[in-house]
């Protein structure tokens, strides 16, 4: 079976279950943690210090790396894009991931399942077994009322995974503000037991399912009976098989990730101060620039189908069921630091001077800024019509494309093509690509937007380009 049917038939199982199958690893490229700053050790007065340089103490936390930095983008009911500036939208996409997410409104304290976009409304978890279909108030009914409408031009939407959920964490915002970028999720519930479920059972009790706590931050998990949070995505893979390959030297490379694992657990155990160095100045199957993981990072190669240890012990054999370091310090009270346990797959916080926790060091994950070198994007006006042309010198991975239109530079942007345009180039070797739009205003000034999807489904956006048709050109213009 190729790969093209596997992505459609596991698509369509999670669009009809609602839940995730494949749930033990994350496809695609992982968003940095939002933490820019820098902290001292457990005893240093708990106060941002000027971030480390390579050698000096402390130097490897989270704040001294920027990885793939977050970027979102607000998109209307019908999906077109809309600038930063717009006062509602619809649904957010996610421009490192490729996920879109449904916007909350009207956070008000006030239920209403009427509306199934109310910041407010709170579910159990439903999964064939727990819960009570049909009368509104669990998480496969909230899905349903999503789907029923094509919210935000969807029918796809589910439950997001764990890891998905997890991608939102903004781990650089103080406690009792909302972890999460605001500008773009700005009714984000945050409050004490304010969970969000994710499509995870809790492998360790299976009468649980994980979710997250924008309140501070953690991954943990609940009843399933209990009534919680909800934020529905579509879009992307939740997982893909045959992830990881053992390099044969001492390390394990994640295909969907990019990022490279030491294979084997560290010899011993470290507190926090101690394993930033170990990771720094490591050198392992001839690479020198390995560093101490984040937390998203270290929770990317948990196995929530399993418990104790929760990982695949096939490529990471001796895997201790225990807490391993994160890098990041947990911005709610800068003494602690977010830890990964492998016993249950949660994330937690601890003291940083705590001596018990093992380490896993990693290198690389960077993604690639574009899936194509465009060499070339211009509109040329016509009589009554606008010709697009763009040019590639390659095209890695790359699907096709998208264009969009808008009458102002900062409006809402309008695809103009009813479908995908195809892909004609390669790693090796670019195209020429040319589209008509025969939809303009003569002596009206239009903006154009050209967007790029990789296998991933992940969009990047190249323009705009701006261009003015007049009536009349000349005979046979």
């Amino acid at each position: 079976m190729n790969k093209k049917i596997i992505f459609i038939l596991l698509t369509l199982v999670a669009f009809f279950a609602g839940v995730s199958l494949y749930s033990h690893a994350l496809a695609g490229t992982i968003p940095d943690t939002g933490q820019t700053k820098c902290y001292g050790d457990q005893y240093s007065g708990v106060n941002e210090i000027t971030c480390p340089q390579p050698g000096e103490p402390l130097y490897g936390q989270d704040g001294n790396y920027t990885i793939n930095p977050p970027s979102y983008t607000k998109l209307d009911a019908s999906g077109n894009v809309l600038p930063d500036s717009a006062a509602s939208w619809t649904t957010v996409r996610d421009n490192v991931t490729g996920l879109i997410w449904e916007e909350k409104h009207n956070k008000d304290t006030v239920i209403n399942y009427a509306d199934p976009n109310d910041a407010d409304n709170n579910y159990t978890w439903y999964d064939g077994v727990t819960g009570t279909p049909g009368n509104g108030t669990d998480t496969q009914d909230f899905i349903n009322d999503l789907n029923a409408q094509n919210y935000g031009g969807h029918y796809d939407w589910r439950l997001p995974t764990v890891k998905e959920l997890s991608t939102l964490v903004d781990s650089g915002i103080p406690y009792y503000n909302p972890t999460i970028n605001t500008s773009y999720f700005p009714d984000t519930v945050c409050a004490l037991g304010s969970l969000y479920w994710s499509s995870t059972t809790f492998a360790y009790n299976t009468t649980h399912a994980l979710g997250v706590t924008f309140y501070g931050y953690g991954v943990t998990h609940y009843n399933k009976g209990g009534g919680y949070y909800v934020r529905a995505v579509c879009g992307g893979l939740s997982g893909s098989f045959d992830n990881f390959v053992i390099n044969g030297d001492g390390t394990v490379t994640d295909k969907n990730t990019g990022l490279m694992w030491q294979q084997t657990t560290a010899p011993v155990t470290y507190n926090w101060e101690d394993a930033l160095p170990y990771c720094e100045n490591l050198n392992l199957a001839g690479y020198s620039d390995w560093r101490l993981p984040t937390w998203k990072e270290l929770q990317s190669i948990v196995d929530y189908s399993r418990n104790t240890p929760a990982i695949d012990t096939t490529y990471f054999p001796g895997t201790v069921p225990w807490g391993y370091w994160s890098s990041t310090t947990a911005a709610f009270g800068t003494s602690y630091v977010w830890y990964v346990h492998f016993g249950d797959g949660g994330v937690y916080d601890s003291g940083k001077d705590y001596g018990g926790y093992y380490v896993r060091a990693v290198r690389g994950g960077e993604c690639t800024p574009t899936v194509i070198k465009l060499s070339s994007f211009t509109a040329t006006p016509k009589a009554g019509k606008v010709i697009i042309q763009w040019s590639t010198e390659t095209e890695i991975d790359n699907v096709g494309f998208n264009l969009y239109r808008a009458e102002s530079e900062n409006s809402s942007y309008l695809k103009i093509n009813t479908a995908l345009i195809p892909a004609k180039g390669s790693s090796t070797q670019g195209a020429s690509y040319d589209f008509i739009d025969s939809s303009v205003k003569n002596r009206k000034t239009h903006y154009y937007k050209l967007e790029d999807i990789d296998l991933n489904g992940k969009p990047t956006m190249h323009g705009p380009v701006s261009v003015t048709p007049r009536w009349f050109y000349g005979i046979g213009k």
